[in-house]
């Protein structure tokens, strides 16, 4: 089971109520679980998703609360298309599979992932304020950007791109 920790302002909107148990979620994958948080730019809602292994974003802009009941598809569908960017070689059948069971819960306070997330939501505020050559929007309202190809110190100074590929190619 993949879980999907959203934040508490996320986690209203989506009116979760409880945590998913613990135990049925630990080593749930291979490729981790994710945290995602809402935020808005220019009135418009923007979803930040980040991997909790690989520190790999997906933001998905001109999200409408009526997205709500495909966001399964629509976290799948911008995955897909942010490794497309990255050139990031997938399978797109062996990740719909290993995404068939997507959870969402309320947040797992994991310092280091929301650090994470807060400092990509700068960063793709300060792309969005700086305008089209900083970054693009892509089939499926999805906003690629470089931060991917940036090294950070939570990974050793690696690539959040490689680190997503060799979890994927691992899975």
């Amino acid at each position: 089971m993949n879980v999907v920790y959203c934040s508490s302002k996320l986690s209203s909107l989506l009116a979760l109520k409880d945590k998913v148990a613990v135990n049925s979620i630990q080593n749930s994958t291979s490729l981790g679980s994710w945290n995602v948080h809402i935020f808005y730019f220019a009135r418009k809602k923007y979803l930040q998703f980040v991997n909790k292994k690989s520190i790999y974003s997906v933001t998905i802009c001109n999200f409408r609360k009526t997205d709500l009941l495909t966001l399964k598809v629509l976290f799948l569908k911008a995955l897909l298309e942010q490794c497309k960017w990255d050139g990031i070689i997938i399978n797109e059948q062996k990740l719909k599979i290993h995404f068939g069971e997507l959870t969402f819960s309320t947040t797992d306070n994991d310092k280091r992932t929301i650090g994470c997330l807060n400092d990509l939501i700068y960063h793709a505020c300060a792309s969005l304020e700086a305008g089209p050559p900083a970054y693009h929007i892509v089939a499926n309202d999805v906003l690629v950007f470089n931060m991917n190809q940036m090294p950070w110190n939570a990974l050793g100074f690696d690539y959040p791109s490689q680190v997503f590929e060799s979890l994927i190619n691992s899975a």
